[in-house]
Protein backbone atom coordinates (compact mmCIF):
# COMPACT_ATOMS: atom_id res chain seq x y z
CA UNK A 1 0.00 0.00 0.00
CA UNK A 2 3.16 2.16 0.37
CA UNK A 3 6.68 2.67 0.06
CA UNK A 4 8.42 4.73 3.12
CA UNK A 5 11.63 5.69 3.54
CA UNK A 6 12.46 6.42 7.53
CA UNK A 7 9.51 6.04 10.07
CA UNK A 8 8.67 8.81 12.70
CA UNK A 9 5.94 8.04 15.26
CA UNK A 10 2.30 9.58 14.55
CA UNK A 11 2.41 12.87 15.88
CA UNK A 12 6.61 13.26 16.67
CA UNK A 13 7.68 16.10 14.11
CA UNK A 14 11.26 15.77 15.61
CA UNK A 15 11.86 13.05 12.78
CA UNK A 16 11.29 12.73 9.41
CA UNK A 17 8.96 10.39 7.55
CA UNK A 18 9.10 10.41 3.57
CA UNK A 19 5.90 8.37 2.49
CA UNK A 20 5.48 7.65 -1.25
CA UNK A 21 1.52 8.01 -1.26
CA UNK A 22 0.19 5.39 -3.81
CA UNK A 23 -3.34 4.99 -2.67
CA UNK A 24 -3.50 9.14 -2.21
CA UNK A 25 -2.60 9.18 -6.35
CA UNK A 26 -5.70 7.60 -7.04
CA UNK A 27 -7.06 10.17 -5.12
CA UNK A 28 -5.34 12.93 -7.11
CA UNK A 29 -6.48 11.25 -10.19
CA UNK A 30 -10.10 11.36 -9.45
CA UNK A 31 -9.88 14.79 -8.47
CA UNK A 32 -8.14 15.39 -12.29
CA UNK A 33 -11.70 13.70 -13.49
CA UNK A 34 -13.78 15.80 -10.60
CA UNK A 35 -12.14 19.75 -11.92
CA UNK A 36 -12.45 18.34 -15.33
CA UNK A 37 -16.48 17.69 -14.90
CA UNK A 38 -16.98 20.66 -12.75
CA UNK A 39 -18.75 18.10 -9.78
CA UNK A 40 -17.69 15.71 -7.14
CA UNK A 41 -16.87 12.51 -7.28
CA UNK A 42 -15.85 11.06 -4.30
CA UNK A 43 -16.85 11.51 -0.79
CA UNK A 44 -14.42 12.96 1.96
CA UNK A 45 -15.33 9.98 3.75
CA UNK A 46 -13.87 8.01 1.63
CA UNK A 47 -10.69 10.32 0.86
CA UNK A 48 -9.95 10.51 4.40
CA UNK A 49 -10.35 7.10 4.52
CA UNK A 50 -7.32 6.33 1.49
CA UNK A 51 -4.99 9.05 3.35
CA UNK A 52 -4.98 7.04 6.80
CA UNK A 53 -4.90 3.67 3.97
CA UNK A 54 -1.00 5.57 2.53
CA UNK A 55 -0.51 7.06 6.00
CA UNK A 56 -1.46 4.78 9.02
CA UNK A 57 -2.04 6.78 11.61
CA UNK A 58 -2.30 10.70 11.95
CA UNK A 59 -2.95 13.27 14.25
CA UNK A 60 -6.16 15.63 13.22
CA UNK A 61 -3.57 18.55 12.72
CA UNK A 62 -1.58 16.05 9.92
CA UNK A 63 -5.03 14.69 8.35
CA UNK A 64 -6.68 18.17 7.13
CA UNK A 65 -3.78 19.47 4.93
CA UNK A 66 -4.75 16.06 2.96
CA UNK A 67 -8.45 17.64 2.40
CA UNK A 68 -10.10 20.32 1.08
CA UNK A 69 -12.70 20.85 4.08
CA UNK A 70 -13.21 23.65 6.52
CA UNK A 71 -11.71 22.93 9.71
CA UNK A 72 -15.78 22.80 10.53
CA UNK A 73 -16.35 20.41 8.13
CA UNK A 74 -12.85 18.49 8.77
CA UNK A 75 -14.16 17.50 12.43
CA UNK A 76 -17.61 17.22 11.99
CA UNK A 77 -16.95 14.39 9.11
CA UNK A 78 -14.01 12.59 11.35
CA UNK A 79 -16.23 13.01 14.27
CA UNK A 80 -18.86 11.42 12.34
CA UNK A 81 -16.19 8.64 10.92
CA UNK A 82 -15.37 7.93 14.68
CA UNK A 83 -18.64 7.20 15.76
CA UNK A 84 -19.51 4.97 13.16
CA UNK A 85 -16.08 3.37 13.95
CA UNK A 86 -14.45 3.92 10.26
CA UNK A 87 -12.18 5.64 12.16
CA UNK A 88 -10.15 4.67 15.33
CA UNK A 89 -7.98 7.09 17.90
CA UNK A 90 -5.89 6.76 20.55
CA UNK A 91 -4.12 9.28 23.14
CA UNK A 92 -1.10 10.80 21.30
CA UNK A 93 2.16 10.01 23.53
CA UNK A 94 3.67 13.08 22.39
CA UNK A 95 1.07 15.57 23.18
CA UNK A 96 -1.63 14.14 25.68
CA UNK A 97 -3.94 17.15 24.43
CA UNK A 98 -4.21 15.11 20.92
CA UNK A 99 -5.42 11.86 19.27
CA UNK A 100 -4.40 10.00 16.92
CA UNK A 101 -6.78 8.33 14.36
CA UNK A 102 -6.12 5.54 12.37
CA UNK A 103 -8.48 3.48 10.15
CA UNK A 104 -10.23 0.36 11.29
CA UNK A 105 -9.15 -2.74 10.12
CA UNK A 106 -11.96 -4.07 8.77
CA UNK A 107 -12.49 -0.70 6.73
CA UNK A 108 -9.07 -0.94 5.27
CA UNK A 109 -9.49 -4.94 3.92
CA UNK A 110 -12.46 -3.61 2.49
CA UNK A 111 -10.60 -0.48 0.28
CA UNK A 112 -7.21 -3.31 -0.85
CA UNK A 113 -9.70 -5.92 -2.03
CA UNK A 114 -11.95 -2.78 -4.04
CA UNK A 115 -8.84 -2.20 -5.76
CA UNK A 116 -8.17 -5.63 -6.36
CA UNK A 117 -11.28 -6.26 -7.81
CA UNK A 118 -11.32 -2.80 -10.08
CA UNK A 119 -7.81 -4.35 -11.48
CA UNK A 120 -9.27 -7.79 -12.02
CA UNK A 121 -13.06 -6.38 -13.90
CA UNK A 122 -13.00 -3.23 -14.20
CA UNK A 123 -11.04 -3.06 -17.28
CA UNK A 124 -13.06 -5.19 -19.32
CA UNK A 125 -16.13 -4.07 -17.88
CA UNK A 126 -15.56 -0.86 -19.06
CA UNK A 127 -14.46 -1.40 -22.79
CA UNK A 128 -17.31 -3.59 -23.11
CA UNK A 129 -20.50 -1.42 -22.52
CA UNK A 130 -22.77 -4.16 -23.40
CA UNK A 131 -22.07 -5.81 -20.41
CA UNK A 132 -25.27 -7.92 -18.94
CA UNK A 133 -24.88 -6.85 -15.60
CA UNK A 134 -23.43 -2.99 -15.34
CA UNK A 135 -25.15 -2.53 -11.91
CA UNK A 136 -22.56 -4.83 -10.44
CA UNK A 137 -19.44 -2.36 -11.28
CA UNK A 138 -21.41 0.50 -9.57
CA UNK A 139 -22.33 -1.61 -6.41
CA UNK A 140 -18.30 -2.80 -6.10
CA UNK A 141 -17.51 1.14 -6.19
CA UNK A 142 -19.83 1.87 -3.57
CA UNK A 143 -20.21 -1.51 -1.33
CA UNK A 144 -18.01 0.24 1.51
CA UNK A 145 -20.51 1.92 2.09
CA UNK A 146 -22.31 -0.91 4.19
CA UNK A 147 -18.79 -1.29 5.77
CA UNK A 148 -19.52 2.56 7.41
CA UNK A 149 -17.59 4.83 4.54
CA UNK A 150 -19.80 6.45 1.64
CA UNK A 151 -17.86 6.23 -1.12
CA UNK A 152 -18.79 8.03 -4.46
CA UNK A 153 -21.00 10.76 -4.96
CA UNK A 154 -24.69 10.85 -6.11
CA UNK A 155 -22.97 12.54 -9.26
CA UNK A 156 -20.30 9.84 -9.85
CA UNK A 157 -22.74 7.24 -9.48
CA UNK A 158 -25.37 8.20 -11.82
CA UNK A 159 -22.42 9.10 -14.40
CA UNK A 160 -20.37 5.82 -14.21
CA UNK A 161 -23.53 3.70 -14.70
CA UNK A 162 -24.86 6.08 -17.75
CA UNK A 163 -21.20 5.38 -18.73
CA UNK A 164 -21.59 1.35 -18.49
CA UNK A 165 -25.88 1.51 -19.72
CA UNK A 166 -26.30 4.47 -22.31
CA UNK A 167 -29.85 5.33 -23.28
CA UNK A 168 -31.18 3.72 -20.37
CA UNK A 169 -34.95 5.15 -18.90
CA UNK A 170 -35.05 6.83 -15.41
CA UNK A 171 -36.80 3.60 -13.75
CA UNK A 172 -33.96 1.55 -15.25
CA UNK A 173 -31.12 3.12 -12.58
CA UNK A 174 -33.05 5.50 -10.07
CA UNK A 175 -32.63 2.41 -7.40
CA UNK A 176 -29.35 1.57 -7.71
CA UNK A 177 -27.84 4.64 -7.13
CA UNK A 178 -27.26 4.51 -3.49
CA UNK A 179 -29.04 7.99 -1.95
CA UNK A 180 -32.50 8.85 -1.68
CA UNK A 181 -34.97 9.23 -5.15
CA UNK A 182 -35.41 13.26 -4.05
CA UNK A 183 -31.55 13.14 -4.23
CA UNK A 184 -31.27 11.17 -6.94
CA UNK A 185 -33.83 13.22 -9.04
CA UNK A 186 -31.99 17.15 -7.83
CA UNK A 187 -28.39 15.33 -9.03
CA UNK A 188 -30.02 13.91 -12.08
CA UNK A 189 -31.43 17.69 -13.05
CA UNK A 190 -28.20 19.62 -11.65
CA UNK A 191 -26.13 16.88 -14.33
CA UNK A 192 -28.75 17.77 -17.20
CA UNK A 193 -28.11 21.32 -16.28
CA UNK A 194 -23.98 21.03 -16.70
CA UNK A 195 -24.67 19.42 -19.52
CA UNK A 196 -22.39 16.35 -18.92
CA UNK A 197 -26.12 14.22 -19.16
CA UNK A 198 -28.83 14.64 -21.68
CA UNK A 199 -31.78 12.51 -22.66
CA UNK A 200 -34.09 12.02 -25.97
CA UNK A 201 -37.08 11.10 -26.64
CA UNK A 202 -38.16 6.94 -26.47
CA UNK A 203 -39.22 6.11 -29.72
CA UNK A 204 -41.42 4.07 -28.83
CA UNK A 205 -43.24 5.90 -26.05
CA UNK A 206 -42.14 9.37 -26.17
CA UNK A 207 -42.70 10.15 -22.54
CA UNK A 208 -39.96 8.70 -21.51
CA UNK A 209 -36.92 9.59 -21.54
CA UNK A 210 -33.48 7.70 -22.12
CA UNK A 211 -30.01 9.01 -20.33
CA UNK A 212 -26.98 9.35 -21.71
CA UNK A 213 -23.71 11.31 -20.93
CA UNK A 214 -22.46 13.61 -23.56
CA UNK A 215 -19.33 12.41 -25.36
CA UNK A 216 -16.79 15.19 -23.94
CA UNK A 217 -17.51 12.79 -20.69
CA UNK A 218 -17.10 9.52 -22.03
CA UNK A 219 -13.88 10.77 -23.64
CA UNK A 220 -12.74 12.33 -19.82
CA UNK A 221 -14.09 9.05 -17.91
CA UNK A 222 -12.01 6.69 -20.52
CA UNK A 223 -8.48 9.13 -20.31
CA UNK A 224 -9.07 8.75 -16.04
CA UNK A 225 -9.28 4.99 -16.57
CA UNK A 226 -6.44 4.82 -18.77
CA UNK A 227 -4.51 6.94 -15.56
CA UNK A 228 -5.91 4.58 -13.11
CA UNK A 229 -4.95 1.43 -14.08
CA UNK A 230 -1.59 2.57 -14.64
CA UNK A 231 -1.51 3.71 -11.14
CA UNK A 232 -2.93 0.21 -10.55
CA UNK A 233 0.31 -1.55 -11.95
CA UNK A 234 2.47 0.61 -10.02
CA UNK A 235 0.79 -0.35 -7.04
CA UNK A 236 1.20 -3.60 -7.83
CA UNK A 237 4.66 -3.55 -8.39
CA UNK A 238 5.70 -1.43 -5.13
CA UNK A 239 3.61 -3.98 -3.36
CA UNK A 240 5.79 -6.82 -4.79
CA UNK A 241 8.92 -5.18 -3.63
CA UNK A 242 7.33 -4.94 0.28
Amino acid sequence: MRQIVGCAPAGDASRLEIVIPLVERYIEIVDGLSERLGVPLLTHEYQIACVLLDLDRLTPKELFPHTRLSSTGFFKILGQMHARGVLYSEVNRHDKRSKIYGLDEDIREAIIRQFEFYRASSLEAFKSLGIENPEVSIQSRHKIHKLRVKHLTCEYQIILYLHLRPGISYSQFVETVGVSETKFNATLRHLVGLGLVYFVRDPVDRRRKLYHISQEVRQAIGDTQERVFRWLDTRQTAQAGE
